[in-house]
């Protein structure tokens, strides 16, 4: 009789511990499936801090909606073109961190110089804009742009914005930047 009883308790700890090398199993794949994914997820997708961007905007590896484009376009232009002599190194600066690698060494020398020139004779700028257009990775605003030396205003412009851009990893990245004076004025 007690073999029989120690028959059963045997058979029931073996089938215990293949029910538990079973759960060991599904466990131990389901980690390295998660791991998996969590190492694919931290290569593929980022998390952008934006300034002063509202409403809804989705942004992927490669493209971004409108309402993004546009608000980091006006942004930029905001970088650009309002600032005062004690204000317009930080604001080029900001601008900077938004220019295509490509692009980087071209744009920073001939910007920092503009910059320089307008601390040496006490200029400030604020421009007003007036309408926006998007075609494929370029963004057109048009709008008016004074110019103020001391308190005196200098002159005052209807001014075209171009702006090439593309969407690096998620990020706004500027390609290019002209002004040019707009004759429609």
């Amino acid at each position: 009789m007690d073999s029989k009883i120690y028959l059963n308790e045997y058979r029931n700890t073996i089938r215990s511990n293949n029910i538990l090398k079973l759960t060991l199993f599904v466990l131990l794949a389901v980690i390295v499936v998660e791991g998996f994914f969590i190492v694919y997820t931290m290569n593929t997708q980022r998390t952008i801090v934006i300034p002063n961007v509202s409403g809804k905007y989705v942004i992927s590896n490669s493209s971004a909606n409108e309402n993004y484009i546009r608000q980091m376009s006006y942004y930029i232009v905001n970088l650009m073109e309002n600032f005062t002599p004690s204000t317009v190194k930080a604001n080029y600066s900001e601008f900077l961190n938004y220019v295509s690698p490509d692009v980087y060494g071209s744009m920073q020398s001939s910007i920092m110089a503009n910059a320089e020139n307008y601390i040496a004779t006490d200029t400030s700028s604020y421009f007003v804009p007036k309408s926006f257009k998007m075609t494929n990775n370029t963004v057109v605003i048009t709008g008016i742009k004074r110019d103020i030396v001391g308190q005196q205003v200098v002159s005052e412009n209807a001014v075209k914005i171009t702006i090439e851009y593309s969407i690096n990893q998620g990020k706004f990245e500027v390609n290019s930047y002209v002004e040019t004076k707009n004759k429609n004025y």
